[in-house]
């Protein structure tokens, strides 16, 4: 009798275990980080946009806030404009709602997505479209061209969403505050839940 009763408490002590081991695998969560470029007076320029873990470069042109929108070539006369989001860690997707200007029907706008210098997406939109942009996959760098065909090519970005998966170990060393938390305390509880 001794022995089935052992080989019962092996079975809930194996099963905690394991269940343990699978709530460990779980305990990630998605982060959602919003870029608000409202928030921005405007005329800021791309490179003093100040986000948690995310830089802004203009690698040719220029680009910067317009009322609620970041305007890839603002001052119409860059052939082109692109300004790339470098992030500190891989998110996994992006939303966000696009305008663009110009001479109409040309496929000279660009949004590229780039994972460890790989490029994992490639959109052409159609100068003087307007829609909304969004991908689920890995990636660590956007890429947003106003291309040209005359010197009127201009596309407005709205709200940036980003989602990343957040894990306990994400919090550690200083990353906590790189996420925008306070401590990281309240970092570790959200990927408690």
């Amino acid at each position: 009798m001794k022995h089935k009763h052992m080989k019962g408490l092996a079975i809930v002590v194996t099963m905690s275990v394991l269940l343990f081991a699978a709530v460990g695998i779980v305990l990630a969560v998605d982060y959602v980080q919003v870029i608000d470029f409202s928030t921005y007076a405007s005329n800021t320029n791309a490179e003093a946009i100040n986000e948690p873990g995310v830089t802004f470069d203009v690698v040719e042109g220029a680009a910067r806030t317009v009322g609620s929108y970041l305007r890839i070539n603002p001052d119409t006369n860059f052939d082109p404009s692109t300004v790339v989001m470098h992030l500190d860690q891989p998110a996994k997707m992006i939303s966000f709602d696009y305008k663009t200007y110009g001479n109409c029907g040309y496929p000279v706008n660009t949004i590229q997505l780039y994972d460890n210098g790989a490029l994992v997406d490639n959109t052409t939109v159609n100068s003087c479209d307007n829609g909304t942009y969004s991908r689920s996959m890995a990636f660590d760098e956007v890429r947003i061209t106003a291309g040209r065909v005359t010197n009127l090519e201009v596309a407005d970005v709205g709200t940036i969403t980003l989602t990343y998966t957040l894990t306990k170990e994400d919090c550690k060393d200083g990353g906590w505050e790189a996420l925008g938390y306070r401590n990281q305390g309240q970092c570790v509880s959200d990927t408690n839940h």
